[in-house]
C-alpha cells in the first residue's frame, strides 16, 4: 500500500555563491555625482586677490581628497562644477560620516563675508548610468533650491537630504529660480 508510507524528498539549494554575487552587484554599482561650489563668483569677487589661488586650490583639494577616500574619479567641468563617479559601497561611509565634506569646505576661511559651500547631488538605483544622472541633476537642483550646503540623495523612490548647516546665503540665482517655477508649475498643474 503506498498511500500508508508517504516519501518526503527534501531539496536543498546551496545558493552562497549566488548572494555573494547579488552583493557585489549591488556594491560596485556606480553612482553619479555632481558637486557645486555654492556662491562662487561672489566669494572669489570678495577675496582678496591675492588669495583667490590659494583658495581654488584648498576647495579643489578637499573635494579631491574626498574622491580619492572613495576611491571615485572627479572631473572639473567649469569653474565650480565637478562631476564625481564612484561605486555604492562608499556612499554608506559618507551617509555614516554625515558628508564630512561638507564641514571641512565650511573650514576654509575666505577672507570675505561669503562662507565656502558645496551642494552636492547623488543619483543611484536608476535602470542605467543616464538615468543615475538625471536624477544626480534632480538632486543637485534640489540642493541648490533649498539654499545650497548640503548633499541630497536621489533613487527611483524618494529624495534624501543631508547637512544644512550653515545659514542660507541668500542669492537669486538662475538654478534656484528654475527649481522654484518647475515646483510652482507642477503644482498648478
Amino acid at each position: 500500500d503506498v498511500d500508508a508510507n508517504p516519501i518526503t524528498i527534501l531539496y536543498l539549494d546551496d545558493i552562497t555563491e549566488t548572494k555573494e554575487i547579488e552583493k557585489k552587484y549591488v556594491s560596485e554599482k556606480p553612482l553619479v555625482c555632481f558637486v557645486t561650489i555654492d556662491n562662487y563668483d561672489e566669494m572669489m569677487d570678495q577675496a582678496p586677490s591675492s588669495v583667490v589661488p590659494m583658495l581654488q586650490s584648498e576647495l579643489y583639494k578637499i573635494i579631491n581628497n574626498w574622491v580619492s577616500e572613495n576611491n571615485g574619479i572627479v572631473l572639473k567641468y567649469e569653474k565650480d562644477k565637478y562631476f564625481i563617479a564612484f561605486e555604492f559601497r562608499y556612499l554608506e561611509n559618507c551617509i555614516k560620516n554625515k558628508f564630512d565634506i561638507l564641514a571641512k569646505v565650511r573650514e576654509v576661511d575666505t577672507k570675505s563675508s561669503i562662507p565656502a559651500s558645496i551642494s552636492i547631488g547623488i543619483g543611484l538605483n536608476g535602470k542605467n548610468l543616464v538615468e543615475n544622472d538625471e536624477f544626480a541633476k534632480a538632486a543637485l537642483n534640489m540642493a541648490l533650491g533649498r539654499g545650497g550646503d548640503q548633499a541630497v540623495i536621489k533613487d527611483n523612490e524618494q529624495f534624501r537630504f543631508y547637512g544644512a548647516a550653515t545659514k542660507e546665503y541668500e542669492k537669486s540665482t538662475r538654478v534656484k529660480a528654475r527649481v522654484v517655477s518647475f515646483a510652482l508649475s507642477g503644482l498648478i498643474s
